[in-house]
């Protein structure tokens, strides 16, 4: 029997700069993961015999000194309690260029630091009397194959647990710089189980006996990288692989999309923010479809503040409701007479492509006078 956590794509030191001046104390928090996933495999509860990391433990190649010793501080802990440690560079981290962290640290790295540039058998661990095979490759530029899937991929042919560890992508090339991977080729592998890194998404595939499985990302990076605030650990015995979640304790991140068509006042708007408060997340707000009310992204950040630790908002409405194009063309102003002025073409055209051009007019320009952002149609 075998526990182990499969870990990956921890980009330990990336710095989240839209944070402004809480980036470097968010990234400092950020990088309390690794001790915090440290912690529960020494904790007796979960009976963790070693920690796998399929690539990308480093947000670059050249993580900054700090960063580095603190990762070998937590590291080495797990070699002094007697557990295996496994680690695999990724695309992010490579270990191709001559200053990457594995180079520059390998001679105090714990455990199995996997360095071969093409597809091998790297070690036999004897954990608690069990014999486990461990395969891997860390991509290499100019000496690892991408070009197609890797193929004949190594296996010992002897009794024990034969576990493959790789940072690619399964079944679909993503280009230079990514080790393509073939539910076919593992298959013919055997492995009893293939531990994933690159893909910041959880998910499972059984292929041929054997479960082959990215374990996403735990932390976020983003809004457009949530993460899955869990931490996979990995059963082997003689009925199989069995996948386990357990919970990290991570800062929240959450992305809330609001159908505007359903709000009709701003106020109405303010009160629904306000229920999603948590002070704890960092939150984008997403704003769709049409709102019947003017929309002052400022006035509502500053009516939201102290209920996030973070709040972004993000205008994506489509179009101009009929009822504020009309509050608008009353007004007494520069923008009121803008307004005039292209719906009195927008009424003098017959042409449904013209009418089209003048409404997209009337949308920039209304934007522009807000200073709108992102690309979006705010109003």
């Amino acid at each position: 029997m075998l526990r182990f956590l499969h870990l990956s794509d921890l980009h330990l030191g990336w710095q989240p700069r839209f944070l402004g001046s809480g980036a470097q104390e968010r990234a400092r928090e950020r990088n309390e993961m690794l001790r915090k996933t440290i912690d529960m495999a020494l904790e007796g509860k979960h009976g963790i015999d070693m920690v796998v990391i399929a690539g990308d433990l480093f947000d670059t190649h050249r993580p900054e000194s700090a960063v580095v010793e603190a990762a070998l501080r937590e590291l080495n802990r797990l070699s002094k309690a007697g557990k295996a440690l496994v680690t695999v560079p990724g695309n992010h981290d490579e270990i191709t260029y001559h200053d990457s962290v594995y180079r520059q640290y390998e001679l105090r790295w714990p455990g199995l630091l996997v360095r071969e540039a093409n597809p091998s058998y790297i070690d036999t661990l004897d954990i608690g009397g069990e014999q486990v095979y461990i395969y891997s490759v860390a991509y290499t530029a100019g000496l690892t194959r991408c070009d197609r899937p890797l193929a004949e991929l190594p296996r010992r042919d002897l009794p024990g647990i034969h576990i493959g560890i790789f940072h690619g992508s399964l079944d679909w090339n993503a280009g230079e710089r990514n080790l393509p991977l073939s539910s076919t080729e593992l298959a013919r592998a055997n492995y009893d189980y293939t531990a994933l890194g690159h893909f910041h998404r959880a998910s499972e595939h059984r292929v041929g006996r054997g479960v082959v499985s990215y374990c996403g990302a735990t932390e976020a990076r983003g809004f457009d990288d949530l993460g899955t605030g869990n931490v996979q650990c990995v059963h082997i015995d003689g009925q199989g692989v069995k996948l386990q979640t357990i919970p990290l304790q991570v800062r929240p991140h959450r992305v809330v999309e609001i159908k505007l068509d359903e709000v009709e006042t701003e106020i109405e708007l303010r009160r629904f923010v306000a229920s999603l408060g948590d002070p704890q997340a960092l939150v984008r707000l997403v704003l769709k479809g049409t709102a019947a009310f003017d929309i002052d992204e400022q006035a509502l950040e500053q009516a939201s503040e102290g209920l996030f630790s973070y709040l972004e908002i993000v205008d994506q409405t489509e179009s101009i409701s009929p009822a504020l194009v009309e509050e608008l063309r009353q007004e007494t102003s520069i923008r009121g007479n803008f307004v005039r002025r292209i719906l009195t073409r927008l009424e003098s055209v017959e042409k449904s492509e013209e009418k089209a051009d003048y409404l997209r007019a009337l949308q920039k320009g209304l934007r522009a006078f807000k200073g709108g952002k992102n690309g979006s149609s705010s109003i």
